[in-house]
């Protein structure tokens, strides 16, 4: 599959790998007709050119072949390939077990009954690797280093070495990434001598996939906003708005909401009228919960902070800007954190969700003036509605540290500080890995090639 259909110099004892139209007036003692598939040969949709060239055919009217005539054609075609072989013909085809998978060609059927041996009964499996170079060399490695026995192991190694006399250097241990020696930066990636800088975001990232959050913050490998990111944005703007002027009413943030949304870039009209609609009925649930808030009252929107927070023999200086701040009648303070995505956290994942755990952290340590007691975090997610209550986003609630017990979040404070002092950025499988714009390079993703073995 790696290699190209182009002629070239043949050198010595070698296979040919051509198309049936090349192999006429040529003869070998083997031939192997590989891939005759149902669709594929043959191959009976009548072909169609860009300047259809093919109506220019002399020695007719200019009309499409009829399917007897297609299928004439094949069968002729395939004949010039079979009879290319002097002493042996191999013909394979893939027969899937699903009704609407692959299944061998009525010319592979064809043939069973002149085969001079029984075709195979058992079924065999697809191998594991392409019968690449690649895959092969990856193949000998592998048994190289992991086979059973001493045997196995030194037969891979001699092929290895046999490949490499042959001038094939990809099999060359000096060629082959993962043995060389870590390499080691003269310019750490955060200054040793001051308070490593971290946001609740950050310690999620890592914490969750520290290849990823290296990636997509350090390498500057992420990419650019998206209009999910917009829709976002303007949310959060209206909402920060509700906080000014409380008696502002929906359809007044509707109207500035319009204002703006042209400045959103979507692929298509009909996906700009969907988000249009889901952003309204997001700025109405909004106002909706902002009305039904109950006793606590607003200290702030948009409250930005920076703290600094002890870790072990580290400093951490955490900043961060909260969405919104309430403090409730036994003055403790309570983190809201608006979310417009599709998904929300399960409640097993909300009680050690990152991002919250961290605003409560830094509430305790002075993020809030005159408010140091956290009375919880919620997330209030105004794309979802409550089913029980229709016009109401979906909240969801975060309890608050319990005194003289561990709270979660300084253990994932530690092992951020840990992470980014160490410089260990290893990749960890987590639900996010399906949307994950890395994941093709990423170690961890079993049967994803990685960069380094595209690059090859």
């Amino acid at each position: 599959p790696s290699d190209t259909l182009a002629e070239r110099g043949i050198r010595g004892q070698a296979v040919r790998l051509m198309t049936a139209h090349r192999s006429k007036g040529l003869e070998w003692d083997l031939v192997v007709i590989a891939g005759v598939q149902d669709g594929v040969w043959p191959a009976i949709r009548p072909p169609h050119s860009l300047l259809r060239s093919e109506r220019l055919d002399p020695r007719g009217d200019g009309r499409p072949p009829t399917f007897g005539a297609l299928l004439a054609e094949e069968r002729r075609l395939f004949y010039v390939a079979a009879t290319r072989g002097r002493l042996r013909l191999v013909v394979t085809a893939v027969a899937s077990a699903a009704s609407d998978g692959d299944q061998p060609s009525r010319f592979h059927q064809q043939m069973v009954p002149f085969a001079t041996s029984a075709p195979p009964l058992i079924p065999l499996a697809r191998p594991r690797r392409g019968a690449t170079l690649r895959g092969v060399v990856t193949e000998l490695r592998l048994l190289a280093e992991e086979g059973e026995t001493d045997e196995e192991r030194d037969g891979a190694a001699r092929r290895l070495a046999t490949l490499v006399g042959d001038g094939i250097q990809v099999a060359s241990p000096d060629r082959w990434w993962g043995l060389a020696d870590v390499t080691v930066s003269d310019q750490p990636v955060r200054p040793v001598d001051e308070p490593l800088k971290l946001s609740g975001t950050a310690v999620e990232g890592l914490t969750s996939c520290a290849l990823r959050w290296f990636l997509s913050r350090e390498a500057k490998g992420e990419g650019g906003s998206s209009t999910a990111q917009g829709f976002g944005l303007a949310v959060h703007v209206l909402a920060a708005e509700l906080f000014e002027d409380p008696a502002i009413d929906a359809e007044t943030l509707v109207t500035h909401l319009d204002a703006v949304w042209h400045q959103l870039d979507f692929d298509t009209p009909w996906i700009a009228d969907r988000e249009r609609a889901e952003a309204d009925a997001a700025v109405r649930r909004l106002v909706r919960w902002h009305r039904d808030r109950g006793e606590r009252s607003m200290l702030g929107a948009e409250v930005e902070f920076v703290v600094e927070i002890p870790v072990g023999d580290d400093v951490v200086r955490v900043r961060g800007s909260m969405d919104r701040v309430e403090v409730d009648a036994d003055d403790r303070v309570h983190v809201v954190d608006f979310k417009t995505g599709k998904g929300k956290p399960t409640a097993a994942d909300l009680q050690e969700h990152a991002q919250l755990g961290v605003y409560q952290v830094a509430v305790a340590h002075g993020a809030i003036p005159e408010h140091d007691v956290s009375g919880g975090a919620e997330l209030v997610h105004l794309r979802q509605e409550m089913a029980k209550a229709p016009g109401l986003p979906v909240v969801q609630s975060q309890a608050p540290p319990v005194p003289d017990a561990p709270f979660f979040a300084y253990d994932l404070l530690a092992r951020s500080t840990h992470t980014l002092r160490a410089e260990q950025f290893s990749a960890t499988p987590n639900d996010r890995c399906s949307v994950c714009a890395f994941r093709k390079a990423c170690p961890a993703q079993e049967g994803q090639p990685t960069v380094t073995e595209e690059s090859r």
